[in-house]
């Protein structure tokens, strides 16, 4: 079977290597947890060199899908070796070695700043005091509903207040009315 480019390229994306591919890149990323985004390079990163190596090809002295198996299966041992040993990425907010945490070097102001808050710490002491005054005033349902979406979902809230969801959206509604007039939007 002799290739051509174009047959090259469907190949790689729908043909047998195509397939191939991504089965092998699934299975990666299943095991190292992997998103889809880079579950996507990682299938273009064994396409792109499978699609290099395929000029050594030969079709006199072999099969086109045992060398496909055996290139992808060595492509993908390499790929899962080097992205199981990539240093892991770090947040700003774990501390190293006992050192510092990066974020606690940053001021709340400097942060603020940085995405997009509002800086005012007079402001937003104000604004706190405002809504616990506001929740203060409130019925003790709606009060109990207000400290339970602090921590739970809409689903997990009507869950364990035995109600419809239904219901429990009418009633954030109606409690985000007064709410309104609080903050920046007033």
């Amino acid at each position: 079977m002799e290739w051509r480019l174009t047959d090259l390229g469907e190949e790689l994306t729908e043909g047998f290597a195509g397939r191939f591919i991504q089965r092998k890149a699934q299975q990666i990323s299943r095991s190292l947890r992997l998103n889809a985004h880079d579950r996507d390079d990682l299938e273009q990163s064994i396409r792109l060199e499978l699609w290099r190596r395929s000029a050594s090809f030969d079709p006199e002295r072999g099969n086109w899908q045992a060398f496909v198996r055996r290139a992808v299966e060595r492509l993908a041992a390499t790929e899962y070796r080097k992205r199981r040993d990539a240093p892991t990425q770090l947040s700003l907010s774990l501390e190293i070695n006992g050192e510092q945490a990066l974020e606690a070097l940053v001021g709340e102001e400097d942060l603020d700043r940085r995405v997009g808050r509002r800086a005012d710490s007079q402001g937003r002491s104000q604004l706190s005091q405002d809504l616990q005054s506001l929740l203060n005033q409130l019925d003790l349902d709606s009060q109990v509903i207000a400290e339970l979406l602090q921590r739970l979902s809409v689903s997990e809230v009507a869950r364990q207040l035995r109600m419809p969801r239904s219901t429990l959206v009418d009633r954030i509604h109606k409690l985000r009315r007064p709410l309104q007039t609080l903050g920046p939007n007033k």
